[in-house]
């Protein structure tokens, strides 16, 4: 699906406020909003970011599919050695992800392996592997290419005493939030022109 990135101020402050009434965004002092709050508020009028310490396992190509086939190609090409089993000290890369899209960096963020627009991704899978390790895999269509690649990403959870996968699951609801502002976005523009 295509989401419209185009900035439009009324569609903007109608979000907002829309953020502001259900509770993602409280107008009153940042310190006094919950910790969820502060880290899954996506504004559309500033340039938010959500970082990620990542673990780049490889990417898999072809023609779309479903998470259950995704999951079986993930593990298939772990077999024929594309993607790895474990990942490496070389792998440890940042994942930002903004309104406009993905961005992949080397930990000092010097380095960019990866851009993606917003318009460009699918869909965010999270699962479990049998190991217990977090993989997110992010699903991304090439116009110029009619492919579709899936990017895998292992996510370490970054506090050993927090819950399992407690960093990829927040990664999944920051992208679901965007999504759905884009994509509401979108709506209202199409039915204001």
């Amino acid at each position: 699906m295509t989401y419209a990135t185009t900035p439009n101020a009324s569609a903007e402050d109608f979000w907002i406020n829309e953020n502001r009434r259900s509770g993602w965004a409280d107008s009153g002092d940042p310190n006094e909003q919950s910790q969820e709050q502060q880290e899954l508020y996506f504004s559309l009028t500033e340039k938010p970011k959500h970082i990620s310490a990542v673990m780049y396992m490889g990417k898999v190509q072809g023609q779309q599919r479903t998470p259950e086939e995704i999951i079986e190609g993930i593990d298939l090409e772990r077999r024929t050695g594309n993607i790895g089993w474990r990942p490496s000290e070389d792998s440890k890369r940042l994942l930002h992800l903004s309104k406009y899209g993905i961005k992949v960096a080397d930990v000092r963020n010097v380095e960019v392996y990866l851009r993606v627009p917003m318009q460009n991704i699918c869909s965010v899978l999270h699962y479990a592997e049998d190991t217990q390790s977090q993989t997110v895999v992010i699903e991304t269509y090439s116009v110029k290419e009619s492919m579709y690649t899936y990017y895998v990403f292992n996510f370490p959870d970054e506090k050993p005493s927090a819950e399992a996968g407690a960093s990829a699951k927040l990664f999944c609801k920051v992208a679901a939030q965007a999504f759905d502002v884009l994509h509401s976005k979108a709506v209202l523009e199409a039915h204001t022109s």
